[in-house]
């Protein structure tokens, strides 16, 4: 079994879960005393199953450096959600990223640019917000999209 499948069946196996998917059979893969013979084994006896302590999964959302949310979630035997506690007032912001001079956006500026070859037209475009040039060729008639 998975860790965290062993973990929470031994520590948060008296726990019940909000929602709960309802199934036609048991959908239990492992038995308990696997369960536990595995349990001990990730603990090494360090810590004791009856004395009260409860697993938390902490879980987040992370964009482009930025830490944007982060939840313990108290999950049952079967990763339903017990209860959830936001820990978003411990996010601490970027000062420096803050204060920092923010460059002027070129995508308004961009503008096509336009050449004549051999009698044939080749456009260019530029987009700066994600870094992506393209280039649109129609001089062999085929019309290919080239990206740089």
């Amino acid at each position: 079994p998975h860790f965290l499948q062993s973990i929470l069946a031994i520590e948060n196996g008296d726990l019940q879960g909000e929602y709960s998917q309802m199934t036609l059979m048991s959908m239990e893969q492992f038995e308990d005393n696997v369960l536990e013979d595995d349990y001990k084994k990730i603990v090494a006896g360090v810590l004791n199953p009856d004395s009260g302590y409860h697993h938390y999964v902490v879980t987040y959302v992370f964009e482009k450096s930025q830490l944007l949310n982060v939840n313990m979630e108290l999950l049952d035997k079967g990763f339903n959600r017990v209860s959830s506690i936001s820990l978003n007032n411990f996010i601490k912001p970027d000062f420096a990223q803050l204060t920092a001079e923010q460059p002027e956006d070129l995508e308004e500026t961009a503008a096509p640019i336009k050449k004549i070859k051999n009698g044939q037209q080749q456009i260019s475009w530029g987009k700066a917000e994600k870094c992506e040039a393209f280039a649109w060729s129609d001089i062999d008639g085929i019309g290919r999209k080239n990206g740089y």
